[in-house]
């Protein structure tokens, strides 16, 4: 998601774009979504609020805790994940070797 601010308010918005080339999301996604801040935002600060707050901290933090420690508890696609973050990382340290060796990276336009 990504800010989007326009004349009559904020919104983030989703291109479809952003997602992994072969995303088994990217089929069913529309091309772009749009959410108006304004209509999430008490919700979601409520939402943060209620997680941190000093009654509720030490679970919060017990549960992010156990999500990072334990592959088992995180989603069944943990295994692919590593994986995909492996393969951008090597992706990464050719790119930069080539860069080191003298070779002149892209110029990407905004």
């Amino acid at each position: 998601m990504e800010g989007s601010p326009r004349a009559h308010g904020m919104y983030y918005r989703c291109p479809a774009r952003t997602l992994a080339p072969g995303s088994a999301v990217l089929a069913s996604h529309p091309p772009a979504v749009y959410l108006r801040e304004d209509l999430i935002r008490d919700a979601v600060n409520g939402w943060l609020g209620y997680l941190f707050h000093p009654d509720n901290v030490d679970g919060t933090v017990a549960a992010l805790v156990t999500f990072q420690d334990e592959p088992s508890a995180c989603p069944k696609d943990h295994e692919k994940l590593k994986k995909r973050v492996a393969d951008t990382e090597a992706r990464l340290r050719r790119c930069q070797a080539a860069i080191e060796s003298g070779v002149d990276p892209p110029r990407w336009s905004r």
